[in-house]
């Protein structure tokens, strides 16, 4: 109707693709681009990703990839890559239910004793008051959430995800990493997929210029 009328539509989304179906494209005869998180990085408006998996020894998988990460056990996981990454203070970690997030709680305070822990998901009524918290702590602080930061809002300042989620969809574990694309940031972010959900994606996230 608005445009029979000849008026504008401007429509914006933070998932162009659904399992290689592009959003905009089904949606509107003409669109308007912007840098994807690959284009961000090459022409180096942010730093890459480091990304971390957990990989069980059973799991045959290319030689390269156990390069630097291949420990078994969550907790030595962990402990590893935050002692390379000391200098991220500022955390997200993901679950699957809120069974599962207090199920790790007392595993997240042990790893992280120096830092502020926050809860958010859904029914809380001061999620609001924890987003302010998180992004204004002075204190190291990681923020265990269920359902939530999947999409649709950018919190300040994540240097780090913690993936226990066992993500199956390609977009979700890209909209994830998305939690960690900061235009001028100036080192690396860097995500710890603990379950190695990504080695049981089959098809990742593949922008328009093709790149994997």
């Amino acid at each position: 109707d608005m445009v029979s009328l000849d008026k504008h539509v401007f429509g914006m989304t933070a998932t162009p693709e659904i399992e290689g179906i592009f959003v905009d494209e089904e949606c509107f005869d003409v669109s308007c681009y912007g840098l994807d998180m690959f284009e961000a990085i090459e022409q180096g408006l942010m730093p890459k990703m480091d990304i971390a998996i957990g990989i069980r020894e059973e799991i045959d998988i290319p030689d390269n990839l156990r390069e630097k990460y291949s420990v078994v056990g969550t907790k030595t996981l962990l402990e590893t890559v935050i002692s390379d990454y000391g200098h991220v203070n500022h955390w997200l970690a993901y679950f699957t239910t809120k069974e599962e997030l207090k199920q790790n709680e007392l595993e997240l305070r042990k790893i992280f004793p120096e830092f502020k822990i926050l809860k958010a998901y859904h029914g809380l009524n001061n999620v609001e008051n924890v987003i302010s918290d998180f992004e204004s702590s002075r204190q190291p602080v990681v923020l265990m959430t269920v359902s939530m930061f999947l999409e649709g809002m950018h919190l300040n300042k994540v240097g780090g995800v913690l993936l226990y989620r066992n993500v199956q969809r390609s977009h979700t574990y890209a909209q994830i990493l998305g939690r960690l694309c900061v235009i001028g940031q100036k080192y690396s972010p860097v995500m710890v997929d603990v379950t190695g959900a990504i080695l049981g994606i089959k098809q990742f996230y593949t922008p328009k210029s093709t790149r994997a």
